[in-house]
Formats: C-alpha cells, sequence, structure tokens
C-alpha cells in the first residue's frame, strides 16, 4: 500500500530539511588500503538521523574531517545510496556473484551498517542477505569463517547464517556447499571454532527451524532515535544456472 499523499510530502520535507545545512567531509579507506581513499563531502544532518557513529563524531571530528579506514567505496556506497534513496538494488549481490566475489555485499554492508550505528541499514541488508539464501549465494566454508572473524557471538547476521547451515545441513537442497574437497575445509571451520560445533551439535538435535525474516533485525534500545522504516524489496532475485553449479565452483 502506497504512503497518502500528506505522508510522502512529509517525507519529502524531512529529506530536503536533511541535506540542506553543514557539510562534513568523510574519507572511506587510507594509503595503506589496496584502493586509493575515496572522498566525500556530506550533509551532516542525513548522517546524524541515519549513524549512531557519526551523531557522536561529527560534533568532534578535527578540520570537520573523518575517516573510515577499514571499508571500501564500493560498500560505503551501498549506505549511501540507502540513505538517499531508501534502499539499493538486489543486484548487487547477484554481481558480486558472477564477478567471483566468495562473500556477499549485503553482508559486508551488514557489518559496515554494525560499525556505524544504522541499524535500518543494518536492517535492509539482512533482507538482502535472507532473500538471497540458496539463491544467489550459497553457505560455504569460507563464508562461515569469514562471518566467524568479523560477527560476535549475539550478531543477528551470524545467527542467520549459522541457523540457515544447521537446518540445511542435511537437506538435499543445495544452500549449503558440501562434498568431498570441502570436507576439511568444514572439518577445519568446526575444530577452530569450538563454539560453533556446539551450537551445530545441538541445533540437529534440537531440530532447530530457521526464524522469519524479522527475527533477525536488530532494533533499537528502549529510548534510542527512532530510525527510518526499513523498506522490504520486493526486487526479482535472478538465480545462478543451477545451484549445483554454484556448489561446484566452491570445490
Amino acid at each position: 500500500m502506497s504512503n497518502p499523499p500528506e505522508k510522502q510530502r512529509e517525507q519529502l520535507d524531512m529529506f530536503l530539511e536533511m541535506i540542506q545545512g553543514p557539510a562534513i567531509q568523510v574519507v572511506i579507506g587510507t594509503t595503506t588500503t589496496d584502493f586509493s581513499p575515496s572522498v566525500y563531502w556530506l550533509p551532516k544532518a542525513i548522517l546524524n538521523v541515519h549513524s549512531a557513529f557519526f551523531r557522536q563524531q561529527i560534533p568532534i571530528a578535527n578540520d570537520n574531517h573523518i575517516i573510515i579506514p577499514d571499508t571500501t567505496p564500493g560498500i560505503f556506497g551501498l549506505f549511501l545510496k540507502f540513505i538517499y534513496q531508501g534502499s539499493y538494488p538486489t543486484r548487487k549481490d547477484n554481481d558480486a556473484y558472477y564477478a567471483g566475489d566468495k562473500i556477499p555485499p549485503s553482508a559486508r554492508a551488514w557489518i559496515l551498517g554494525d560499525k556505524l550505528g544504522a541499524k535500518s541499514f543494518m536492517n535492509h541488508a539482512i533482507v538482502h542477505v535472507y532473500q538471497s539464501l540458496g539463491k544467489i549465494f550459497f553457505i560455504t566454508p569460507e563464508l562461515i569463517e569469514w562471518c566467524m572473524e568479523n560477527t560476535t557471538a549475539t550478531s543477528q547476521l551470524r545467527q542467520l547464517l549459522v541457523d540457515t547451515l544447521i537446518v540445511h545441513w542435511s537437506k538435499n537442497t543445495k544452500v549449503v556447499a558440501k562434498s568431498d574437497v570441502l570436507n576439511e575445509y568444514w572439518n577445519r571451520i568446526f575444530d577452530v571454532y569450538t563454539d560453533l560445533r556446539k551450537e551445530f551439535i545441538f541445533g540437529l538435535k534440537g531440530e532447530l527451524r530457521l526464524g522469519n525474516m524479522h527475527s533477525y533485525f536488530t532494533f533499537e534500545k528502549p529510548g534510542a532515535a527512532p530510525e527510518p522504516e526499513v523498506q522490504i524489496s520486493t526486487e526479482k532475485i535472478s538465480p545462478p544456472p543451477k545451484s549445483g553449479s554454484a556448489v561446484k565452483a566452491e570445490e
């Protein structure tokens, strides 16, 4: 259902207010990264609305300048698309899959959102991840290893990926990449991450079920300022030709 005209006008007025006023320089990357740093001049108001990190850093920024060294311009670009347009396209994950990227951009976007304290952006990214599982990308040992290294035990992204691993491990759904070649990699993952192994075994015994999409959302703490609503993507996902071929590609 579309918003009534009054609501649309209110949203437009709010957006126009957010892109007015003073701007701050945001630098993505450093001279030590393997890409040239990207520099943006962004309205402080729109950053303050969408990010707890910017709300904290803008008032104390030296020379009106903030550096974010641990992300890439491409992933930060998804954040910019979200704060200016309300969403970013599903094809970003699809394009990354065909380009051979082992980690979906939406998973990296969730990590960025977590660092920025941008919960609406995190939830938008988790929508993409949830809708893409088994269609655009698959649960591989490499993805789980990356997840374990880049998320905390209470991370909603980790919970979604681990739940999916457990639920589909014994099913013939091709959502989890398994093969004789990958068995050694999986065994190493379970040996290194003992908490994952315990959760995996417990989940298999307990007949875990995958939660609905909203159960993996990250919510504001009571009393915190509300963030913009998350738009659920209705864009059609174009899966790879065959899920089996994706599993084979991981071998």
